[in-house]
């Protein structure tokens, strides 16, 4: 089900290339609805070449939340986040991208291989 979109509706994006075949889409968007929170997930196919501009025009929106990362673009992705978790630092790579709220920066972690840990995007505090 769609939730009702308005201008107050939280934008976040999964991008890969090629993102086709994400399933997390539905299920996030439900559960930020399940959870009160307006927000959406959408998927976006960007090519590697497109990328930088993709990022740059990403940090310009003021209602885009976070970016759930997919193939290839884990390794440049996490070049653009102003800080990150020990994880994503180690492996040099980062599969999600969320705002910080003092200063609108990226922050990137890496959670492949958590998935019997709940990770909390809708409000995770930075």
């Amino acid at each position: 089900m769609i939730p009702t979109l308005s201008g107050a509706t939280r934008l976040n994006v999964i991008v890969g290339d090629p993102v086709a075949q994400v399933r997390a889409p539905a299920g996030v968007t439900r559960a930020f609805a399940e959870r009160g929170h307006d927000g959406i997930l959408v998927p976006v196919q960007v090519s590697a070449a497109d990328l930088p501009d993709f990022i740059s025009v990403a940090t310009r929106l003021e209602n885009l939340d976070g970016i759930i990362v997919t193939i290839p673009h884990k390794f440049a992705c996490y070049q653009a986040c102003e800080n990150a978790t020990d994880r994503a630092h180690f492996l040099g790579a980062a599969n999600l991208m969320r705002r910080r709220r003092a200063d609108r920066k990226w922050h990137g972690d890496m959670v492949d291989g958590l998935g019997g840990e709940p990770i909390e995007i809708v409000h995770m505090e930075l």
